[in-house]
């Protein structure tokens, strides 16, 4: 099982875990917490959620001993998971918009790509971390931008997500609406949490922010080339993110093609064995060629054994393939990599183990 967490996601259940672990043998919370999201993220066979009754015999292994009623914890944390019932109803406006390129950060841009969610009430900007932070009229619209699968401004690397405190954002305001042709005119000063009201004459910097970049006249050269530095490594980034899928497809390609080549010799060899078997049946009692049939059927084993095409071995092989081609299907098959994880996680839950023991 893979459970894909945000941060803000992985704070409402650690706030879920601290409301629930009223009856954990340990007195170190913050570590049950820890484990158990490492339980619940981490790489995983058993794929639990495909069956209600898998997941919570896999918990109950993991947790047993170290909370009081195992059992109820383990129903209370499924139903939790399932229904998303441990995420805090995130009434918020404010939606934080990260790794935007530089060249993206002006208003025709940036309208563009929210405005379809909702009217935007404010928006302010922090250059030198290029995020946005945008404030719709209502909270409705920033949980339908956030859950959205557009790709912003063309860029797959631009994340978003729910803002609950906008006060911790540092940026300046960038009017997006009003006469100035210009959009670095349009950064008026403002370091509180983004609410409108500033004119577009009332220009001041926050701390954060250089002043040189607000400068048109003379930070042109410098944002250029920044913005191409950074084009230039989100260019690298899918260069070798598409390399990637090609190795994966041209390995796929060459697994398929070795598959059916083993299938073919081992419908050859198959042929072969029958017609040997046919040949025995019709022996005589009195007849001696018996010891050659034997050498030859030595012979066809050897050769399957040498080309890996035994039974045994195509079944494992074929079953390799379908994990592959199926990651998500609820088949068990074991490897190094989800080894390696099991074994961090049994660390983790034998220091909690030991520390429940101390105390007691």
């Amino acid at each position: 099982m893979v459970l894909c967490l945000s941060e803000n996601e992985k704070e409402s259940l650690e706030t879920w875990l601290d409301e629930h672990a009223s009856g954990l043998k340990s007195p170190d919370v913050s570590l049950f917490k820890e484990y158990v999201i490492e339980l619940l993220t981490s790489a995983s066979d058993d794929h639990w959620f495909t069956d209600p009754n898998s997941f919570r015999k896999a918990l109950v292994e993991h947790l047993a001993g170290l909370v009081e009623n195992v059992h109820e914890f383990t129903n209370q944390l499924y139903d939790a998971l399932k229904c998303k019932t441990y995420l805090t109803q995130q009434q918020t406006p404010f939606v934080l918009v990260m790794n935007v390129p530089l060249s993206k950060l002006h208003r025709e841009e940036i309208r563009s790509n929210f405005e379809p969610f909702g009217a935007i009430q404010s928006c302010k900007v922090d250059l030198e971390r290029r995020t946005l932070l945008i404030e719709y009229n209502n909270p409705s619209c920033a949980i339908r931008c956030t859950k959205t699968a557009t790709t912003f401004f063309g860029n797959r690397f631009v994340k978003v997500e729910l803002l609950e405190k906008p006060s911790q954002f540092e940026g300046t305001v960038l009017q997006l609406y009003g006469d100035s042709d210009s959009d670095q005119a349009s950064l008026a000063g403002s370091s509180g949490s983004g609410v409108p009201g500033a004119q577009p004459s009332e220009v001041s910097v926050t701390p954060n922010v250089n002043p040189n970049i607000l400068d048109p006249a003379g930070s042109l050269e410098i944002k250029s080339k920044f913005s191409k530095r950074v084009e230039e490594v989100q260019t690298l980034q899918q260069s070798l993110f598409e390399e990637r899928q090609r190795k994966n497809k041209r390995y796929q390609e060459q697994l398929n093609d070795l598959l059916n080549s083993k299938e073919r010799l081992l419908h050859v060899h198959q042929a072969m064995l029958e017609e040997l078997a046919t040949k025995i049946e019709q022996l005589s009692p009195e007849d001696d060629t018996l010891h050659a049939y034997a050498k030859e059927f030595a012979d066809i084993v050897d050769s399957m054994s040498r080309l890996d095409i035994m039974p045994a071995e195509m079944v494992k092989q074929k079953i390799e393939k379908f994990a592959l081609d199926n990651p998500s299907s609820s088949l068990m098959v074991r490897n190094a990599r989800l080894q390696k994880m099991r074994s961090k996680r049994n660390r983790k839950a034998s220091a909690l183990k030991r520390r429940t023991k101390r105390k007691k």
